[in-house]
């Protein structure tokens, strides 16, 4: 049974239960000073306020477990209702009037009464048998069904093209240097002949040194 149904039949249920607790005030007037038909009447108007009232909190408590689909969970749910007020509102009318309502005959507080009460059994009979069924082994409470849909508007930004990296020639070889004073150095390849004296080759290093001191 949905949520909604569940909380509706709870708010339900306490205003029936109200409803028979405020029967319970003419209940005690009639022990005190009415006759034994009157304090049935109202004994039963107390009764059938209170254990209505409590039987829809019962079966909203367990709502939610039921195996019922959409159209039966509202017929369970009217019937309960039905059910619940037919029974407080009859049986008070009975006991402020004195009609039991037995039979469709009478007064119209009679019919009123009787019409109640026959609505009130012949639902509460409905809605049981569909709380029944639903409770039944084996049953799977109908699962909700949400579908997501997902639209490509068309509007999605293309990443900006990464900026090529300028592409350096480290093949390149330096030939020249150039100090401050704006005199150029020179770096041949047959520097790489040059030698101490000793016969061990120059560094780089070694070779610009040497050339400066020869200026």
């Amino acid at each position: 049974m949905g949520r909604d149904y569940e909380r509706r039949l709870v708010l339900h249920g306490i205003i029936i239960v109200f409803l028979g607790l405020a029967a319970g005030f003419p209940f005690v007037t009639a022990v005190q000073s009415g006759t034994a038909e009157n304090v049935r009447a109202w004994r039963m108007a107390h009764m059938e306020g209170v254990l209505n009232g409590l039987l829809l909190l019962a079966i909203a408590g367990v709502g939610s477990r039921l195996a019922l689909d959409a159209r039966k969970q509202a017929i369970a749910f009217w019937g309960l209702i039905i059910t619940g007020y037919g029974n407080i509102i009859a049986s008070v009318v009975g006991a402020a009037t004195e009609n039991r309502g037995l039979l469709p005959e009478g007064p119209a507080a009679n019919w009123v009464v009787f019409i109640l009460f026959t609505a009130g059994v012949v639902m509460v009979i409905v809605s049981l048998a569909l709380v029944a069924y639903g409770a039944r082994p084996g049953g799977s409470t109908p699962s909700t069904k949400v579908t997501v849909e997902v639209s490509d508007s068309g509007s999605r930004k293309s990443a900006p093209a990464a900026t090529p990296r300028p592409e350096v020639d480290t093949s390149a070889a330096v030939t020249s240097v150039t100090t401050s004073s704006g005199a150029s150095v020179d770096d041949d390849d047959d520097d790489d002949d040059d030698d101490d004296g000793g016969g061990m080759p120059l560094s780089r290093a070694q070779r610009r040194r040497a050339k400066k001191k020869g200026r």
